[in-house]
């Protein structure tokens, strides 16, 4: 068992911390990644020990992955990717049959390694327990070292009558400051930079409209270069870059290749798709899904609108038309004015891409009559990159060197270099940024 952190004259027993822990261990969802045991078991016991200093990201990384002591966590993201996976997981546990009638649920808050302990009282009778739910859950957050034991948690050290009465008085002032401490931090949390870069669209009563645009069509090849008409049926090709307009065509052994219908949607435009769905669900906002060949302006004039894809996305061509940052059908984002700086795609020895870049670029009140986000890159693994940016809080604090205000309510467009591995980011950095 941990051991148990003193507080003050007496001791908080964390068995059922403990208990808990083990129980996860040990579950379906745990007990085949060992290093998932491991990570978990390192930032619950370095809590209880308050080791502070040990859940920051870099001793992570050293303690727990390995890592030398003087790794870039920019360029190896591999503790926030982990600690993301942990609490899907145990989200994931928590909704499980097996975490019925736990002690304690272990969570770990977004933006953070400092694990929060929710007690639950134990009570012989289930069906009053079960009655007084939500008074008989008590948050604990974890902080240096300290542990608040619940009321009526297992194992608890008896306390002496001097002890009792000055709780009795106490009691009353504390939960009144933890009430104005939680209502202050709770809305300075909301109010991250994640939150800011999307406060019009998250704000806005009206359901949001996702729209990745026109998919990566599937291709067959022809002899007739007027052949336009294809079929269900029809032999397919591998798809052409995304670059290439659907009425588009390429020579090709003295003949074309042309559409069959709207094809296939790239993975990585899918996991943009995913990673922005997620956070619209975070905060509980209408969500609908719009793809193909084109967007009727009606269906998105006056609607939150999110962009997804740059060259097979007419809308976010047309709106980033005048921009400060724009692509170009040389696929390349060049800068307008000042530097006239352009970016493009590098690729390694084998041809694949290993760096990408992407625009994000927000207007509160564009053409459409309502506030666009688009996130958009070179090719489709660039979009994946400037998604997981733009929805993960940790890398967008990034964004705190421009002020909250403007951050809030001021249009915005940022460029974005993104290091791949397979088409997968492994670190993303802005490199351009316009406020106005």
């Amino acid at each position: 068992m941990t051991e148990a952190p003193a507080l003050g004259e007496r001791l908080v027993d964390s068995s059922a911390i403990d208990e808990s822990l083990g129980q996860i261990l040990s579950s379906a969802r745990f007990k085949d990644s060992a290093q998932l045991q491991t990570l978990l078991k390192y930032i619950v016991e370095e809590s209880l020990k308050g080791h502070d200093d040990a859940l920051k990201e870099r001793i992570i990384g050293i303690e727990v992955f390995g890592r030398k002591p003087d790794y870039d966590t920019a360029d190896d993201p591999i503790v926030r990717s982990r600690v993301g996976l942990l609490r899907k997981r145990l989200a994931q546990y928590y909704e499980s049959e097996e975490a019925k009638g736990t002690a304690v649920r272990i969570v770990i808050p977004s933006g953070s390694y400092y694990p929060t302990f929710v007690f639950h009282r134990v009570t012989n009778n289930e069906s009053k327990s079960l009655q007084s739910k939500d008074e008989s859950q008590i948050v604990v957050f974890h902080n240096e070292g300290d542990i608040q034991p619940p009321v009526g948690a297992p194992n608890a050290p008896t306390l002496s009558r001097k002890a009792l009465r000055h709780i009795w008085v106490t009691a009353p002032v504390m939960s009144a400051a933890l009430l104005f401490a939680v209502c202050i931090a709770v809305p300075r949390w909301r109010k991250n930079e994640l939150y800011l870069l999307w406060k019009p669209i998250l704000e806005n009563n009206k359901t949001v409209l996702l729209y990745t645009g026109t998919v990566s069509p599937v291709y067959r090849r022809t002899a007739d270069p007027l052949d336009r008409t294809t079929s269900a049926g029809d032999e397919d090709l591998p798809a052409v870059p995304p670059s290439l307009s659907p009425l588009e065509t390429l020579p090709q052994n003295g003949g074309v290749v042309v559409p069959v219908g709207e094809g296939l949607a790239p993975p990585a435009d899918i996991t943009a798709d995913l990673k922005v769905g997620a956070l619209m669900s975070t905060y509980r906002r209408n969500l609908s899904l719009r793809s193909g060949l084109g967007l009727p302006f009606v269906d998105l004039k006056g609607s939150p609108t999110i962009l997804i894809g740059a060259y097979d996305n007419y809308w976010t061509m047309d709106l980033a038309r005048e921009l400060p940052f724009f692509l170009d059908r040389s696929i390349k984002i060049r800068e307008r004015h000042g530097q006239h700086r352009f970016w493009s795609t590098s690729a390694g020895s084998d041809s694949a891409i290993t760096e990408d870049y992407a625009i994000i670029f927000r207007l509160l009140d564009s053409k459409t009559g309502g506030p666009v986000i688009a996130i958009a890159g070179l090719t489709t693994c660039g979009t994946q990159a400037a998604a997981e940016f733009a929805t993960d809080p940790e890398q967008l604090k990034k964004l705190a060197d421009i002020p909250r205000d403007e951050l809030a309510r001021r249009n915005l467009e940022f460029v974005l270099r993104a290091s791949l591995v397979n088409c997968t980011p492994t670190s993303v950095d802005i490199v351009a940024q316009q406020v106005w």
